[in-house]
């Protein structure tokens, strides 16, 4: 089991919609659990998926992911923040 760094609540932005997540950094990678199960809905690794990511200009609450993605190249998926969630 992976050591977690930091988690807090996040909007993941898709386009199906968006979706209230608990947002994981661990020591091996990032992941999203449902909130109301804690089921992890995405994993992504650092070696490998994580290309980078950065704050959304002009928003103060705003953030992205850029991952590899096969066959496309890379994907990026915007989230924006709630309230921190201490580990």
């Amino acid at each position: 089991e992976p050591r977690v760094v930091a988690r807090f609540l996040a909007t993941k932005h898709s386009w199906r919609g968006r979706y209230m997540r608990i947002f994981v950094v661990a020591e091996d990678g990032l992941y999203t659990l449902n909130p109301q199960t804690f089921d992890t809905t995405n994993v992504w690794l650092w070696d490998g998926d994580v290309v980078d990511a950065g704050a959304v200009l002009g928003s103060g609450s705003d953030f992205f992911l850029r991952l590899t993605h096969d066959p496309d190249g890379m994907l990026r998926i915007p989230f924006g923040t709630h309230r921190k969630l201490w580990s």
